[in-house]
């Protein structure tokens, strides 16, 4: 199976308007996520497979490391927990684009991929960036993508603040055992 992940997931933010985009990182630190290894996912709009994904864990430092991921394309994955097994994703592309997306860890045998959903929950994202002082404007780059603009601490305290209810999942990943 060829890895289409990031494919699909942009994919689904053509379909609900709700990759978020960042000029410059939020994140300068990874926290550590359970996703290292390998994944067979599928997509959870369709139910097809979308992709063989592997995770590689990347840790530095020792009192407060640093934790990176890279998937099997070569992008970068930081993470910040959110609570409820709940992390933000800051994906660095190969290209060098910045993207968040969220990932849901219930478990260490599966992952759910999740997208901002703009289109249905657009009325309550909009005020939540407004109160913490974040622009959300059309991407310049990719249509469907939602480039968000502010100070990078206001960014941060943004994505923060989202909860599940916020989001939808995209994408469903089961661990292949090894």
């Amino acid at each position: 199976m060829r890895n289409r992940l990031l494919p699909l997931l942009f994919a689904c933010c053509a379909v609900l308007s709700g990759c978020y985009e960042l000029s410059e990182p939020v994140l300068d630190k990874g926290a550590y996520a359970p996703v290292a290894g390998a994944f067979s996912c599928n997509n959870a709009l369709s139910g097809a497979p979308a992709s063989a994904e592997t995770f590689t864990e990347q840790k530095s430092g020792f009192i407060f490391p640093d934790y990176r991921y890279t998937s099997s394309d070569g992008s970068e994955f930081m993470f910040l927990p959110l609570g409820s097994n709940l992390f933000a994703a800051q994906m660095k592309l190969k290209n060098g684009r910045l993207k968040i997306a969220f990932v849901d860890a219930p478990d260490d045998k599966k992952l759910f991929i999740l997208l901002p959903d703009l289109m249905s929950k657009g009325p309550y994202l909009k005020p939540l960036a407004r109160k913490s002082n974040v622009q959300m404007a059309g991407s310049q780059v990719e249509p469907g993508n939602v480039r968000l603009v502010g100070a990078k601490a206001d960014i941060a305290a943004f994505i923060r603040a989202h909860d599940k209810g916020f989001l939808t999942v995209v994408i469903t990943c089961a661990r292949v055992p090894a």
